[in-house]
This record gives structure tokens, C-alpha cells and sequence, in this order.
């Protein structure tokens, strides 16, 4: 962690503290000059605060290398750094951390090798798009996505190959004399598979630095705008009690709750981990009455969405979904 996230916690830690201590002003009267004082702090850390949320600081600049070909062989926590919000830094780190502990234990049930995380090319959105404007038929895009996320947007020209089959060893042809860039939304998906590929003997491999999110970001053309709703707009929230008491079937999506918490009867469903068959039979195993999902982290209920869509896409209704606390 470099010197400014430091900062930047330490000041959250003083924000957090100080509505405790406006509380406590408004429980206890307090003398008039310490009163002013404490005022005085609170909209002082408050200030700093709110300024690093709307202008977050550029706290690391990393120079990408002069070839118009080849991208940067930077570790991943250098391209973490090159994110100008440190929140949303953070937050990819343990995103990473999440993502590569789900996909390995996946795999070792599977009796798969795990995925180690290693160096690997990565190239800057505005870098690959002169590189694709330039010279397409030497790049192969590869995008790992779910359907949901592919009908709002993608890049012209991608392949789209889920990254439930790449986590389940079931792999495209992929030619090995093109460069093979690997697309998702946050570039982690991205970077684990192209991880992957590594494992499995590909040389040319390469991801967005930032993903899509930053290739949007970046004012850079895309195609597709058809969005899908977030799961707090498009299902009722359900209470434990509803949830409980229904008779319709409960799909936990990539849970991490131990079995003795879980509410039973349920189904368990490994989200994006899934193979695309094995999803396909999921569905239709569950197609011929209302569905409830109940997810438990971030990642697992972007997977709950991402299932959402295909199951109503095939016909099925989803009665409501639980967010369980891990």
C-alpha cells in the first residue's frame, strides 16, 4: 500500500470517527468554545474527505513503453496502481482476491491445477485501439463475459467465450501467431484467464488494463446498449422468513455460507465457474416454476443477475432473491 492510500484510510478512519463524535455532541451538551472546536474538525475532515471522493488523486503514474506493438510486462499490483481512484483500487485487490480463491477452489474439486498469478502483458485501452486500428488481423479479442454483459456492450470484431469454460478447461482453438487479448468489464476476469492460458503453454497473451469499465471510460467506440437491470431493481427483496416459509426452489449462486446456515432445501449454483453446458442444463432443470436466488458477496450476486437473465431469457420467472450476510 503506498503512502497515499495510507492517507486516504487514515482520513476515512477520522471521517467515520467524527460523526461519533457529533453524536456524542448531540447526546451530552458540551461547552460553547469546545463545541466550536469539535464543529471545527468535523467539517474540516469532512471536507477532506468528500474532496478525495470527488477528486481522487493520481498517486502513481507508470510510462508505458514506445513500441506501437507490444504492451506493458507490468506485476498486476503496478497496474492496480495505475488506477487514479484508490478506492476503486482496493477494491479490484480484493476482487482479485476473491475471484482467484473462488476459481481455484473450484478447480481442485475438479481435480484441476490451480491458477497461479504471474506477469502478464497488459496494454492501456487508448494503446489497444491504436494497435486494433492499425493492425486487426494480428490480434485476436477475446471476450469472457456473460451474456447479459455482452448484450450492453462489446468491443467490434470479439469472440465471445464464457469464463466458466476457460475455469472448466474446456478451451476455443486459439491461434498461436496472433497476439490473444483477453476482454472483460474490470480487467480481473481478464487477467485470471489470461493466467490460465498461461498455465496452459499460450505465450501471446495480453489483457486490458482496466477492462472495459476504462475502455468506456476512455470515450473509446463500443457497440451495443442494450442494459440489463441491476438485481435490487428488477426482483422483490425477500426477507429470510419469506424465504423460508416458500415452496419455490432457493438457489444459492457461488455461496460461501457453510452448509449448516444455509435455508434448506436449496440448489446450490457456482455462477460464472459454470461451464456453458452445464449452466444450460441448470436452467432447464428449473424452468417449470418460479425460482428464488439468494447470493452472498458482491461477486456472487452480479452472478445471480448475469443468471437472472438467462433463466428469464429462457422462459423461466424468478419469484425474488435474498441477500444473506457471509
Amino acid at each position: 500500500m503506498t503512502l497515499p492510500e495510507t492517507i486516504g484510510l487514515v482520513i476515512k478512519g477520522l471521517t467515520f470517527g467524527s460523526w461519533g463524535i457529533l453524536v456524542w455532541m448531540l447526546l451530552k451538551p458540551t461547552k460553547n468554545i469546545l463545541r466550536a472546536y469539535l464543529l471545527a474538525f468535523i467539517f474540516f475532515i469532512n471536507g477532506i474527505f468528500l474532496w478525495f471522493l470527488i477528486y481522487p488523486p493520481e498517486l502513481y503514474f507508470s510510462k508505458e513503453t514506445s513500441s506501437t506493438t507490444a504492451g506493458e510486462m507490468w506485476d498486476i499490483e503496478t497496474v492496480f496502481k495505475t488506477e487514479k481512484n484508490f478506492y476503486y483500487r482496493d477494491w479490484k485487490r480484493r476482487l482479485l482476491k476473491e475471484l482467484q480463491g473462488k476459481m481455484n477452489a473450484f478447480r481442485s474439486q475438479k481435480g484441476f491445477l490451480p491458477v497461479p498469478i504471474e506477469i502478464i502483458e497488459s496494454y492501456s485501452p487508448k494503446k489497444l485501439q491504436a494497435l486494433l486500428s492499425k493492425s486487426p488481423e494480428n490480434l485476436v479479442l477475446i471476450d469472457v463475459r456473460e451474456a447479459m454483459e455482452i448484450k450492453a456492450f462489446f468491443l467490434s470484431g470479439s469472440r465471445f467465450y464464457r469464463y466458466g469454460d476457460f475455469v472448466n478447461n474446456i478451451f476455443p482453438d486459439l491461434p498461436k501467431n496472433k497476439k490473444i487479448v483477453i476482454v472483460c468489464y474490470s480487467g480481473i476476469r481478464g487477467f485470471l484467464i489470461a493466467n490460465l492460458l498461461q498455465l496452459k503453454g499460450y505465450k501471446n497473451i495480453a489483457f486490458i488494463r482496466g477492462g472495459l469499465g476504462a475502455w468506456v471510460e476512455a470515450g473509446l467506440p463500443i457497440e451495443g446498449r442494450d442494459e440489463f437491470d441491476f438485481i435490487d431493481d428488477r426482483y422483490p427483496l425477500l426477507t429470510e422468513a419469506e424465504v423460508k416459509n416458500s415452496s419455490y426452489a432457493k438457489i444459492y449462486i457461488e455461496t460461501v455460507a457453510p452448509p449448516e446456515k444455509r435455508l434448506l432445501p436449496a440448489y446450490s449454483y457456482e455462477g460464472d465457474l459454470v461451464s456453458t453446458n452445464d449452466q444450460d442444463r441448470f436452467i432447464q432443470r428449473f424452468i417449470s416454476e418460479p425460482i428464488i436466488l439468494i447470493c452472498d458477496t458482491e461477486s456472487s450476486c452480479f452472478s445471480a443477475v448475469a443468471f437472472g437473465y438467462l433463466f428469464e431469457k429462457s422462459g423461466g420467472k424468478i419469484e425474488g432473491y435474498l441477500k444473506k450476510d457471509s
